[in-house]
């Protein structure tokens, strides 16, 4: 019986034998290491995503910042030094609140804040006309999108 088997055959059943042997040593043994690599792994995944996500928040503040100097530029030259020291304090608010309406980080508070300052110490600087924080926040709740 034992002349009928050849060598290759012997061969193939050992390796499977041992394949088998060492899947169930494995899954007795190791599993739980096996599972926390997996769990780790996993890990550097979402660590990866939460490293992109960070960097599209830093490049949208980044944008926004940008946004904000050319805001206070046109604020700036286009109403504040247009207007000069005659200007009234309604006509100053018109021109900013055209202006602001286009700026996407109004809703944010670090920004609107920042905005709120430079428009109150430029317009008094430059214009000779005392804006207050109050009349600003209810020009920018006035504003269609910003509600």
């Amino acid at each position: 019986m034992l002349q009928q088997i050849t060598w290759t055959q012997y061969i193939t059943a050992l390796v499977i034998l041992l394949v088998i042997y060492y899947l169930f040593y494995f899954i007795r043994f190791y599993r739980k290491r096996y599972v926390k690599f997996l769990d780790i792994l996993d890990k550097e995944d979402t660590d990866e995503d939460h490293d992109n996500k960070i960097i599209k928040e830093k490049k949208d503040a980044e944008d926004l910042l940008g946004q904000l100097e050319l805001l206070v530029n046109r604020i700036r030259t286009g109403i504040l030094e247009k207007a000069g020291t005659e200007a009234t304090k309604s006509e100053i608010l018109s021109g900013v609140t055209q202006e602001v309406a286009s700026f996407g980080g109004l809703g944010q508070p670090a920004y609107q804040h920042a905005l709120n300052n430079y428009i109150i110490e430029h317009a008094l600087k430059i214009c000779g006309v005392e804006i207050t924080e109050e009349e600003l926040e209810r020009t920018w709740n006035d504003l269609p999108r910003y509600r």
